[in-house]
């Protein structure tokens, strides 16, 4: 907020007033700061979830490689927090520094000032957790009650052509 609130130029088109006076800047500000809010709020809720699902498991011992007893129910709502956490906040992060690109303007995307780099972060997040397959998980979770099922490899595809 301070690159807008210490912005002195105005736009040609806007109300003539002071940048950081002009309620259109201010009303996309409040945007701004309301995803960042929603952001923050999800991330530490899901904390908690995890935070909850890992003692739920240590309590049990479904933490050990031997473990055989049914999955506790805190861990698989832990993972339902990071799904909806992964398909939420990035999509928050890269609207937000879209929102300060597009309110700033131009000057906003000095190499000087790096604030690409926050829209940068946020999608390289979305593009290492894909959304459309948290999403697709959480889907069927909603629709069909399924609990999603974490894979703890990357790599080839079953049955993957080569």
């Amino acid at each position: 907020m301070a690159t807008i609130a210490s912005r002195k130029r105005t736009f040609n088109t806007g109300s003539g007033l002071p940048f950081r006076e002009d309620p259109l800047i201010q009303e996309a500000a409040g945007r701004i700061a309301g995803k960042a809010f929603t952001a923050e709020a999800t991330v530490l809720h899901a904390a908690r979830a995890l935070d909850d699902g890992i003692a739920a498991a240590q309590a049990v011992g479904a933490d050990r490689p031997d473990f055989t007893g049914d999955v506790p129910a805190e861990l698989y709502g832990s993972e339902l927090a990071i799904e909806h956490a992964t398909i939420t906040v990035p999509e928050l992060g890269i609207g937000a520094a879209q929102d300060l690109f597009l309110t700033v303007g131009a000057s906003a995307t000095s190499t000087k000032k790096a604030l690409d780099r926050h829209w940068r972060n946020a999608q390289t997040v979305a593009t290492h957790n894909p959304i459309a397959f948290r999403a697709r998980s959480l889907g069927d979770y909603w629709i069909n009650g399924t609990l999603p099922e974490g894979l703890n490899a990357i790599g080839d595809a079953k049955g993957g052509q080569g």
